[in-house]
């Protein structure tokens, strides 16, 4: 009896604990200080969820030791890379300005 109230509990306690994709947009929003209008939210929030999805499958072969690094979200987790290169495109050939 006392196995099946730890597997009950445990399972509770995971499932509360992990956040959904929508929870993890609002909080990224906040700590990225991000604001879009509505029509922009919905893009953004479409290219946050590909990446998410991207980190979390590299995190857990990271988890597994099958990689050396470990990834997260950072200020660019809901840029596309066309969006990215735009704005942090590096260094451009000054025969082409």
């Amino acid at each position: 009896m006392k196995f099946l109230i730890f597997v009950f509990l445990s399972a509770f306690t995971v499932g509360f604990l992990s956040e959904t994709i929508e929870e993890r947009w609002v909080q990224y929003k906040i700590d990225q200080n991000k604001n879009y209008l509505p029509e922009d939210d919905k893009k953004h929030f479409e290219i946050f969820k590909n990446n998410v999805k991207i980190i979390d499958e590299h995190n857990v072969k990271f988890n597994n030791g099958e990689s050396t690094y470990q990834m997260g979200l950072n200020q660019f987790t809901d840029m596309d890379p066309k969006e990215y290169s735009t704005y942090y495109g590096g260094l451009r050939n000054p025969r082409r300005l």
